[in-house]
């Protein structure tokens, strides 16, 4: 009879040293600071890092969010661009581009009508102070077709955000049009399309400008 009880009491010995030495411990993906994201099946089932249930609410397996709800603007800063910096411009430097400045370049208008089409060009100016604010004017002239176009609008971000007054001859004397664009990088290009429906005319008007440093 003693023989059983010493196999026992050999076993039970042996199980209680395999348990203290972490024999048979199963690991799980995760346990360890790291193992989340350091691309190693760490628990030999064939997953890896976020794609193994043992990283389930790991900060490393967090999707990124976009963080002002605007379309294209997937990085985490608290902007509505995508770079990383913390301004509202879309270069990567960590200040606002200051559009301020004398812009000079050219208005280009054309006048579609059917059968009676004509266009003109001349020189534009444009101010941009440094509250924002713009002011520009360009006479667009080619022979018998001619017109002045006083433009007013303020710079929000990068967007030109205005409206345009004409004087001159039919279809442009009293004419008003809001006006948009983009000004960036030192450049300027504002524009708008306009029907003027009493005698069926579209106007398209381009203003585009280089800033003088």
């Amino acid at each position: 009879m003693r023989r059983p009880m010493l196999l026992s009491a050999t076993a039970l010995s042996l199980v209680l040293a395999l348990g203290c030495l972490g024999i048979g411990d199963k690991d799980v993906e995760g346990d360890e600071a790291g193992e989340c994201s350091d691309g190693a099946d760490n628990d030999q089932n064939g997953l890896f890092d976020c794609d193994d249930e043992g990283c389930a609410g790991s900060p490393d397996c967090e999707e990124e969010i976009d963080d002002t709800g605007v379309e294209g603007d997937t990085d985490t800063d608290a902007d509505a661009d995508s770079d990383t910096d913390a301004d509202a411009d879309s270069d990567t430097d960590a200040d606002v581009d200051d559009p301020a400045g004398l812009y000079l370049g050219e208005v280009s208008l054309l006048l579609l009508n059917s059968g009676d089409d004509g266009k003109c060009t001349g020189e534009f100016e444009l101010e941009i102070l440094p509250s924002g604010q713009a002011e520009g004017f360009g006479p667009c002239t080619d022979g018998a077709l001619s017109a002045g176009a006083h433009v007013f609008g303020e710079i929000r971000g990068e967007d030109f955000i205005g409206e345009a007054m004409f004087e001159g001859q039919h279809p442009f004397e009293g004419l008003e049009v809001e006006l948009q664009g983009v000004v960036a990088d030192g450049r300027a290009e504002l524009q708008f399309e306009e029907e003027v429906t009493a005698d069926d005319w579209l106007v398209i008007g381009l203003f585009m400008a280089d800033r003088e440093d």
